[in-house]
């Protein structure tokens, strides 16, 4: 840990016996999440440095962590699954109605609302939208070649941001998943306006 703005260390943890994958932190700061492989994921009081509780998430879902925009659940996805808990006591949230959900990452929007899910393999992908309590679908965007490798809500306008292994970036209407525009690698072709 670091003590900004100066960068002075300011503790540190012995978190896990391997290396960690990924780390959150929610938005109050009063603690954070880590996940390391093989591992139950962690979540520790950030001004004591100590050890809250531990969630066991599916080994194939730790890659990528991050916390609710109200902080009251933690999210962990990645390799094909898609998992939440409640921070205030570690219980896990059902997956909703569509039951088990698979994504190889993930994004939440800037409102706190929406999941955008990545899923695919290197021959095919799409991006689901899904309301984030529910679980429930409500856009599916399509377009990439291959996995989607990243993906991010822009904070000003609510649109999806993705980046695929196909070399192209491309950028989706935050509701309704509508293509907007791609940038294409000169491999493919310039790039284009979708709409």
């Amino acid at each position: 840990l670091w003590s900004l703005p100066d960068l002075r260390p300011d503790g540190d943890v012995q978190a896990h016996q391997g290396p960690v994958l990924s780390l959150a932190c929610p938005p109050d700061g009063a603690q954070f999440a880590s996940a390391a492989a093989g591992e139950p994921i962690r979540l520790w009081r950030a001004r004591e440095l100590t050890p809250e509780r531990s969630v066991d998430g599916r080994v194939e879902c730790r890659t990528r962590l991050a916390y609710s925009r109200d902080g009251t659940w933690l999210i962990a996805g990645g390799h094909g699954g898609f998992a939440r808990w409640e921070t205030a006591t570690g219980a896990a949230v059902p997956p909703g109605k569509g039951g088990f959900v698979s994504c190889n990452r993930f994004a939440l929007s800037p409102d706190g609302s929406t999941v955008a899910l990545a899923i695919g393999d290197p021959g095919w992908s799409e991006v689901e939208f899904r309301d984030l309590k529910t679980l429930e679908r409500t856009a599916v965007a399509g377009g990439h070649r291959g996995t989607v490798h990243a993906l991010g809500f822009l904070p000003g306008n609510g649109n999806l941001v993705t980046a695929g292994r196909d070399a192209t970036i491309r950028v989706w209407a935050g509701e309704s998943g509508a293509p907007i525009r791609a940038f294409e690698s000169k491999r493919f072709s310039s790039f284009f306006d979708l709409d």
